[in-house]
């Protein structure tokens, strides 16, 4: 791999002249709470005497074991069948209250909170059942079954904090609800009910210990021997995890929330519109910048105007000279045209940093006017929030955009239709706009949860993403993982895939990328190893490239000779978990080069050229390491206009 990174052509850098061939040990557990104690006694007070010989004794001590071994054979042959009798009936007790939690679940999310605080009652009703059968002297006797006896130990230990999370989180959870629905908190005129928020935010906030306190009762957990409580174990501990991130999250977000909409003061924001057909690590091209005010829940929508686009000011970006934003050396070396223009800083996938290069960038042209934070959305989360509130028909085009058409009509179809450049942006501006004025004007009557839903799509999948100048928001809103930073948390690993077209057409909506992440495989040392495979893909039916608009398919632009008109020319970034490594990487594709093996933000970094022809794949595979004690591997991707998808196996 070369170490010396090959720069973009328009930062006037050379191309690459040729393609290449195609743990540490695990903590002693600690005490768990749920478990009953069991004392074990040698004699009277636990002392044992050694009065005779130590052969004596240790004949003693064998017939000892012998006859107990014994006696608690005669009692489990007694004991079995009632045994096996309350194990079904805490079986049963179970089934019927997972059915209860799906009830309650469809309940929460339609608003019937009435219903909801019935169903909480049933489910603890159930818990303390189960919880009083498994605290029998005959399961506290299991506990003392060899080998298996660890087994029954933990299966009451799940009981115990099921009991625990239903009583002293669900039922007070939902008496929260009660109070506060759902569809209280977007108002008809679409604002947001502050009060009914904080209603909510404080429930989840209130039930926060709780639930971390059984996550970790249940992550102390040993690995079960039995094969069939490993699976309901791990389950449990996933789901407390996530459950304990949330409700910490929501208890961290809450604090701050009131602010960021205005409560406390007008909040502007900067709105800025990526396009994925000319995809940027970050999501696409930024060529569409609006304002959003928020007044006391109150959203107002400021029209949009073409900034990265029209002014197209550019900027000396070396560090320390010129009249560009000091961008850092390492930054300056693998995306030397991330701080030329504005629509080119979504080179760089850390969305907080080029948030930053933004607020610059625009006070610089705006005579030094700065927001209070900035959001990036795309269509596809324009495509979501339609499919919510409703669709909307553009008259000027034609074009009914609504929740199955909105991200092909910006991304594709507006270019084939106005294949002049100035055209089709204009276009994208005006049908945008309309967009954003239906969702902002209809979401008081759309169901919260459904809406609540596309919103938590959009943010996992990176379709948004918001910054705040303001640390401490900043600091929540990373908890709720919406500002697109790049993970440092070695705890919660996840390997970085990012693209960036540099080709600079509007072809990127033929991308496809997908991830698949295999087992992990635990090391010696406690760190874990994953074999992963990411594909990018290039859709486009090869005997239609020739008859597309130039400003999609263009033969002459590009890094690298282009082969064909559909040719997809991709910067590849490739950032290891914090703590871990990629190792093994192997690119299978026909045209792949090498830009820079090095580190930003204290992860490692590979960057790749990668040229697809239209039908053609291409094939990452690479190993990747976590740090000792890491949680399950996750994938951040760039966000494409037709999803990017990822697949844990």
């Amino acid at each position: 791999m070369s170490d010396t990174p090959h720069q973009p052509k328009h930062a006037a850098h050379m191309a690459p002249a040729k393609p290449e061939a195609a743990t540490q040990p695990a903590p002693a557990r600690a005490q768990n709470p749920y478990d009953a104690p069991h004392h074990h006694s040698g004699g009277h007070g636990g002392h044992h005497t050694h009065h005779h010989g130590r052969l004596h004794s240790h004949r003693r001590t064998v017939v000892t074991v012998v006859v107990v071994a014994l006696a608690l054979v005669a009692a489990l042959a007694v004991a079995g069948h009632a045994f096996y009798t309350s194990a079904q009936s805490v079986k049963a007790e179970a089934q019927e209250a997972i059915g209860q939690a799906g009830t309650q679940e469809q309940q929460i999310l339609s608003g019937d909170s009435a219903g909801a605080q019935q169903t909480a009652s049933a489910i603890a009703e159930a818990a303390g059942s189960m919880h009083a059968e498994t605290s029998s002297p005959l399961w506290t006797a299991a506990t003392a079954i060899p080998v298996v006896g660890g087994d029954v130990r933990s299966a009451r230990t799940l009981v115990a904090l099921v009991d625990d999370l239903a009583q002293n989180a669900l039922v007070p959870l939902t008496g929260s609800l009660a109070q506060t629905d759902l569809n209280d908190i977007i108002g008809e005129d679409s604002s947001v009910n502050i009060d009914a928020l904080n209603t909510l935010m404080g429930g989840l906030a209130e039930v926060a210990p709780v639930i971390q306190r059984d996550a970790d009762a249940v992550n102390s957990l040993p690995e079960p021997r039995l094969e069939a409580l490993k699976s309901p174990v791990q389950k449990a501990q996933d789901m407390l995890t996530r459950l304990s991130d949330g409700a910490t999250t929501a208890s961290e977000v809450g604090d701050v929330l009131p602010s960021l909409l205005g409560a406390n003061g007008t909040r502007h924001y900067l709105v800025v519109a990526q396009c994925n057909s000319e995809i940027r690590s970050t999501g696409g091209f930024a060529g569409q910048f609006g304002t959003l005010t928020l007044d006391n829940g109150k959203l107002e929508m400021g029209d949009f105007q073409g900034l990265g686009k029209d002014t197209f000011q550019r900027y000396d970006v070396t560090p320390g000279l010129g009249d560009g934003y000091p961008i850092s050396d390492a930054e300056y070396i693998i995306w030397p045209g991330a701080g030329l223009i504005p629509g080119d800083a979504g080179f760089i996938p850390d969305f907080s940093r080029v948030a930053e290069i933004w607020q610059w960038q625009w006070a610089d042209q705006h005579d030094g006017q700065t927001f209070d934070g900035i959001i990036a959305v795309d269509p596809v989360f324009l495509q979501r929030l339609l499919g919510v509130v409703g669709g909307v028909t553009n008259e000027q085009t034609g074009y009914t955009l609504d929740g199955t058409t909105t991200a092909q009509i910006l991304l594709n179809q507006v270019y084939i239709d106005y294949p002049d450049g100035q055209d089709s942006d204009a276009v994208f501006a005006a049908v945008a706009q309309q967009c954003f004025d239906q969702v902002l004007g209809n979401m008081g009557n759309a169901d919260t949860a459904v809406l609540v839903e596309a919103l938590a799509d959009s943010v996992q999948n990176r379709n948004f993403q918001m910054w705040s100048a303001n640390q401490d928001e900043e600091a929540a809103l990373d908890r709720l993982g919406v500002t697109g930073r790049l993970n440092s948390d070695p705890k919660a690993p996840e390997v970085g895939f990012y693209v960036s077209n540099v080709s600079f057409g509007k072809i990127d909506w033929y991308l496809q990328m997908a991830t698949t992440v295999g087992a992990g495989a635990r090391n010696a040392d406690g760190t874990t190893t994953y074999h992963v495979t990411t594909t990018l893909h290039n859709s486009m039916d090869p005997a239609v490239q020739d008859s597309l608009p130039l400003y999609i398919a263009d033969p002459t632009r590009g890094e690298v000779p282009p082969r064909s008109a559909g040719d997809e020319e991709l910067h590849v970034y490739m950032t290891a978990p914090a703590g871990g490594n990629i190792s093994n990487l192997n690119v299978d594709g026909s045209y792949v080069f090498d830009i820079a093996e090095t580190s930003y933000e204290d992860l490692q970094l590979i960057a790749k050229l990668v040229a697809i022809q239209p039908g053609e794949t291409c094939t990452f595979t690479y190993d990747v390491t976590t740090a000792a004690g890491a949680g399950q591997l996750g994938v951040d991707m760039t966000p494409t206009g037709q999803g990017a998808q990822t697949v844990i196996e």
